[in-house]
């Protein structure tokens, strides 16, 4: 059976709390269904949870992508939503393909990005990589014969991966270059009244752009990618920084207990630093919660209240974690009947 394209859409009112439950028909026999999902128009402050057959798959915030889910025959999905507008109906959307079953290999949870700023990262302490609809822009205008900034310098440890150049000349310009503001290095130049360089692919940047304009004005627009910095043939490699979320979450009314740890892995070589501990309701009042590393309560993190509104709760100093080393949470003073807990520890590597 050839493949075919799958586009579900579900829809659901959210309730005075503003959670929602999404829920989509099971594969038929023999079919399995592979996709992402999204919720357009979800506010940013959302999560969505996503079970599979009754076991969590993943989860993800607002109007991102979550995903992809993978359904073999007979699996229900369904997503419970929270953090929704009250009284408000949702179109969740589930697109990807459906296959037979003969002809399908396993797929597993993969990392979701979430809408940008509802992680706080302090300067120098993780870079967060931003993909937005492809390459990046960068615009500039010289009103007559001069100089004018295009592009800044990149972050440490990174270059900027030169896609295209649009470049116009304004009257009585005789010529425009992007030029390197450190080297003087010509990265391009225009002797015509509208050209456009396609590709300049392959071209790197390692300082700030420039757009210099000779005889008149002149104006650019600049596509590009930030990109680690090239290594090889005598070059120094340049340790790379990222942040990671470990997650877990528990699913129905919530009592006092000591939820099972999960083990972080640091490889030889390597640092991890847990930076903080995001956390969230379903729905109820709230419930304390100490988050543990090797059984012992970490500092500034063993007194936390979790209510419905999701807030991120960082240590009272950054935490260096070893192999292995398992983490955990401990329940108590439950208020207002809490439930479905969404618990993310932040790490960065090195």
């Amino acid at each position: 059976m050839p493949t075919q394209r799958l586009s579900l859409i579900q829809a659901a009112t959210a309730t005075s709390a503003g959670s929602a439950t999404f829920t989509f028909p099971a594969p038929a026999t023999d079919l399995v269904y592979l996709g992402t999902l999204v919720c357009n128009g979800a506010p940013a402050g959302a999560t969505f949870i996503a079970t599979v057959g009754g076991t969590q798959w993943g989860s993800w915030n607002g109007s991102a992508v979550g995903g992809p889910i993978q359904a073999l025959p007979g699996e229900q999905i369904q997503i419970g939503a929270t953090g929704l507008t009250a009284a408000t109906t949702y179109n969740l959307q589930w697109i990807g393909r459906s296959d037979s079953l003969s002809e399908t290999s396993p797929a597993y949870p993969d990392t979701n990005a979430s809408p940008a700023g509802s992680i706080a990262q302090p300067p120098g302490s993780s870079f967060s990589v931003q993909l937005i609809g492809g390459a990046s822009q960068a615009t500039a205008t010289e009103g007559g014969a001069g100089t004018v900034a295009l592009l800044g310098t990149p972050p440490p440890g990174f270059v900027w991966a030169l896609h295209n150049a649009n470049v116009t000349l304004g009257s009585g310009a005789t010529q425009a270059q992007i030029v390197g503001n450190s080297t003087g290095f010509v990265y391009a130049q225009s002797f015509s009244s509208s050209a456009i360089f396609l590709p300049m692919a392959g071209q790197v940047a390692a300082e700030a752009l420039n757009l210099v304009s000779l005889g008149g004005g002149a104006s650019v627009w600049l596509s590009y990618d930030q990109a680690a910095t090239p290594t090889g043939g005598g070059g120094v490699a340049t340790p790379t920084i990222f942040q990671m979320s470990h997650s877990y979450s528990v699913i129905g009314t919530l009592s006092a207990q000591t939820l099972p740890p999960f083990f972080v892995p640091v490889m030889a070589g390597e640092t991890a630093i847990l930076q903080a501990v995001r956390t969230q309701l379903q729905s109820g009042t709230s419930i304390a919660l100490a988050l543990q590393q090797n059984g012992v309560n970490i500092g500034g993190l063993g007194a936390i209240s979790v209510t419905a509104a999701a807030t991120t709760t960082s240590p009272t100093s950054p935490l260096n974690l070893s192999n292995n080393d398992a983490i955990q949470a401990v329940l108590s003073s439950p208020v207002g009947g809490p439930s479905g807990l969404t618990i993310s520890i932040y790490v960065q590597y090195t």
